[in-house]
């Protein structure tokens, strides 16, 4: 069951899951996610401390903080997993980019250096193997 996230306010690094959906910038996208799991690292580690603490030692420990860090560890991990597939989705439509560019000079090339005769072939023959 896949859920979709509503705007979820990433408080530390003044940037929420709408905003990540927005980008165009790879490279910004990158350092937001770094700068979010070393977020999530540290919240890791209150977490482990809190259980290594409290759990094991059994002494009653803020129950109600430990539902907080979980519950922000969990979204934060979503918009962490938000931003790798911006990044993916942003870099495959780059690469499409690039490769219709590339086609279209390639295009234009042939065209150019042969003649027309044998183009209009050519194209009549690729549709035709497209169409099978």
């Amino acid at each position: 069951m896949q859920t979709t996230l509503n705007n979820i306010v990433v408080k530390e690094l003044k940037t929420s899951s709408s905003e990540v959906r927005k980008s165009q910038d790879i490279e910004g996208l990158k350092m937001l996610k770094i700068e979010l799991d070393t977020i999530l690292g540290d919240i890791n580690y209150q977490i482990d401390k809190y259980n290594c603490e409290y759990t094991q030692k059994l002494i009653s420990g803020n129950y109600d903080w430990l539902v907080k860090a979980k519950r922000k560890k969990r979204l934060y991990g979503a918009v962490s997993q938000l931003i790798q597939n911006r990044i993916g989705f942003l870099r495959s439509k780059e690469k499409q980019q690039k490769q219709d560019s590339f086609l279209n000079i390639f295009f234009e090339k042939v065209k150019e250096n042969i003649d027309e005769e044998l183009f209009s072939k050519l194209v009549d023959e690729a549709i035709l193997e497209c169409t099978k």
